[in-house]
């Protein structure tokens, strides 16, 4: 009897306990959106120009890595910043004044590719409260510190073969900080880490491009996409 009392009270006794670590294990991992301090990396699909030439540009499809951090100073607010490499640039549409096949002045064939290593840096805002199950909007305002290491100009012609790129890292600015806008929302993914998924938005004020033959300056960064967050 004894023997029987004895295991029966082990039994209910490690019932207990496996209950209070299973709820202690569900409390920690859905306390992601409460925790200070997030660390994990970026990936963004974006379209990048230059917004003052207007009709003579197109936007082109600029990818982003980058290795992302969040820091909650109070409640929902707090700052984050990234570390990483960006592609920026345009297309030009160029006049096709020769008419003939494989020209490269024709079409929408130039492409100037910029290449940077960012930091962007940004005052956040989380809701206190959920949109949905486990999702809670979210958004950014900030600048993008950014150094230009790579710039180059493409003809793309299927006519006559792809030319060969030529450099203009000399006529490019070697910084730039356009503002940066941002809003989504935050998901609270499985095991407990955050999924973001956010618009941004780029804007430049500054000329980071100067005409060799006219000495003026043009090019202010314009960039708009869909940036995915993974935060541990």
């Amino acid at each position: 009897m004894k023997q029987l009392f004895f295991s029966l009270a082990f039994f209910v006794s490690l019932l207990a306990h496996s209950q209070q670590v299973e709820k202690t294990n569900y409390f920690d991992k859905h306390q992601k959106f409460n925790k200070k301090f997030l660390f994990g990396f970026s990936v963004n699909n974006s379209w990048s120009n230059f917004r003052d030439l207007k009709d003579s540009s197109f936007f082109r499809p600029s990818l982003g890595i980058h290795l992302s951090t969040e820091y909650y100073f109070y409640k929902g607010l707090g700052i984050s910043a990234d570390f990483g490499l960006q592609q920026r640039g345009m297309g030009i549409f160029t006049p096709d004044l020769d008419q003939s096949i494989g020209d490269p002045d024709s079409t929408g064939r130039l492409r100037y590719k910029v290449s940077t290593i960012e930091i962007p840096l940004l005052l956040i805002y989380r809701h206190n409260q959920e949109v949905y199950n486990k999702v809670r909007l979210s958004a950014g305002i900030g600048i993008v510190p950014m150094y230009i290491f790579k710039a180059e100009r493409i003809w793309k012609s299927i006519d006559d073969g792809f030319h060969e790129p030529r450099s203009l890292k000399e006529n490019y600015n070697t910084f730039d900080f356009p503002l940066r806008f941002s809003l989504g929302c935050d998901i609270d993914a499985p095991g407990g880490n955050i999924l973001k998924t956010n618009f941004i938005f780029d804007y430049g004020f500054k000329g980071i491009y100067l005409n060799p033959s006219n000495n003026v300056r043009s090019n202010k960064n314009i960039l708009l996409g869909i940036k995915l967050t993974f935060l541990f």
